[in-house]
């Protein structure tokens, strides 16, 4: 009988998880794992960068050195190739309903890690869930009601944003794994509690970043594990109180995975895996990392002994994929974007064309119900252009006059980036019913109009949570100042000198 890639990725991991259980891998070594010297090169989540420190003492215990590479783009696992012997992703659901399992040469299950929300001890006691278990029932009507806002990561690009969607959609619905067609029962109450949503991002950490840096909001959708170390940084107005809901959770399993390489891959990726299954490993990584141990016996903290009721993950790829487009088109809040662009003259020739293929190419992403301006500047604010893409019926004529309005950009004069920036502010606005950001591309040097620390003093008289800045480095911009406006703006900074322009565009649609 054929096998599936589905089937097949299962067999490989259950075949290999049992001989590493029948190997000893779940107590204190039995034999010596120490091998020739190797390292391994992994890609890996971007959120296992915490793993350094236990990485670190593998290499006298098994000989491999780790190579990690980190990403916030789950497309990637899908990709890897020769660069890479192994893959880590904090999920491999998408990989796996994508057949992408069948080019492994095995999976094991390192630290597991479910999604739960946390919420802010003043938010918490209002609602009553810090006396009370909360259902994602009970989560979704207080964002409907206005009372509970948050940030959690875009499904589309986050294992752990797409973990959090499936655990919400399943628990509205009912019993089971979602089925085909059923996210459609549970779009009132998922449009409900995503009208809280007040920022989307690549992955948790960067929202963990911002709320930390006072971005208003109650609290995060997102793993366990991030969460729980963010709360240990956090000044005490900002503590989370981790809501595990009541009816289930999907949990993130963080395997280890390795590609079809060299016979000494192989061996490294065994003996690395074995040494972090031991029971000390597990119990350092959970005191570490706040993921919680793959392996009996290993003793955690007591945030992390609660049983969590595991929510299934849907076994067709079609339902995952319907569930985020409806999310995406439907169920989250639309954005409200200004893209403010440098026309400066220094943008004249190649910089000014590259802009355009990267914007033109761009609208092929834009989502329904989006509301989209461009403001062009070189000594001053320029004419503003605003688009709204439709909710229903063809976008094509719209996407159209979005090309066209790229096409006729020209370049000349200086540079008024925060005069610019002001004009932004009042463009996209500061409230409810939008996810708000503002995207600065510049190839220079403000020379014209106020400066940074005048826009500074601006930005902090701006009322109630100010939408995020990511600002593009193009060119001779000042990356140093960029970094500063991304911090005071709660944004990001981007390097386009040595990134595609287009690429950046993609990675910024996340936070959009």
């Amino acid at each position: 009988m054929a096998v599936s890639h589905l089937d097949a990725g299962v067999l490989i991991r259950v075949t290999l998880t049992l001989s590493l259980l029948a190997a000893g891998c779940t107590g204190p070594p039995q034999d010596d794992l120490s091998g020739p010297p190797f390292t391994l090169r992994v890609l890996a989540g971007d959120g296992l960068a915490d793993m350094a420190p236990i990485l670190r003492d593998a290499i006298p215990a098994t000989g491999v050195t780790v190579a990690l590479t980190t990403t916030d783009d789950p497309a990637r696992f899908e990709t890897a190739g020769r660069d890479f012997d192994a893959i880590w992703p904090a999920s491999d659901h998408r990989l796996r309903l994508r057949g992408g399992t069948a080019r492994l040469d095995g999976t094991v299950e390192i630290m597991s890690s479910p999604v739960i929300v946390g919420v802010s001890t003043r938010a918490a006691h209002r609602l009553g869930w810090d006396r009370r278990p909360a259902t994602w029932a009970d989560i979704a009507a207080a964002a409907a009601s206005g009372r509970f806002t948050f940030g959690m990561a875009d499904p589309a690009r986050s294992d752990d944003g797409l973990n959090a969607l499936v655990a919400a959609a399943t628990a509205l619905t009912g019993p089971g794994a979602l089925q085909p067609g059923e996210e459609h029962r549970a779009a009132p109450r998922l449009a409900g509690l995503f009208t809280g949503q007040r920022l989307t991002a690549n992955s948790t950490s960067w929202l963990v970043r911002t709320y930390r840096d006072g971005f208003g909001a109650d609290g995060l959708i997102g793993s366990e594990s991030e969460i729980l170390s963010a709360d240990a940084t956090l000044p005490p107005e900002h503590r989370l109180i981790p809501i595990h809901p009541a009816d289930g959770t999907v949990t993130a399993d963080h395997p280890l995975s390795l590609l079809a390489t060299s016979p000494a891959a192989k061996d490294a990726f065994q003996r690395l895996t074995r040494w972090l299954r031991t029971q000390p490993v597990q119990e350092r990584i959970a005191g570490l990392t706040r993921r919680r141990p793959i392996v009996s016996g290993a003793r955690v903290a007591v945030e992390l002994s609660a049983r969590q009721f595991q929510i299934p993950f849907p076994a067709d790829l079609d339902t995952v994929d319907a569930l985020v487009h409806a999310y995406n088109d439907n169920l989250r809040l639309p954005g409200r974007t200004v893209y403010v662009l440098d026309t400066s003259g220094s943008m004249k020739g190649a910089r000014l064309a590259r802009l355009k293929e990267a914007l033109s190419g761009l609208t092929g992403t834009f989502r329904r119900r989006e509301r989209i301006t461009f403001l062009p500047f070189a000594m001053e604010p320029g004419a503003a252009s605003t688009v709204d893409i439709p909710e229903t019926g063809p976008t094509g004529g719209t996407l159209r006059e979005i090309r066209t309005y790229v096409e006729n950009l020209t370049a000349g004069g200086d540079t008024a980036i925060y005069d610019s920036l002001v004009r932004a502010y009042d463009l996209v606005g500061i409230g409810k019913g939008r996810i708000r950001s503002v995207v600065l591309l510049t190839d220079g040097e403000n020379t014209s109009g106020r400066g940074f620390e005048a826009f500074a003093r601006f930005h902090r008289g701006l009322p109630g949570a100010a939408p995020p800045v990511f600002a593009i480095v193009f060119g001779d911009a000042d990356r140093a100042e960029m970094d500063r406006l991304a911090k005071l703006t709660s944004g990001a900074a981007f390097d386009a000198t040595s990134s595609a322009l287009s690429l950046i565009f993609q990675e910024i649609r996340g936070y959009q």
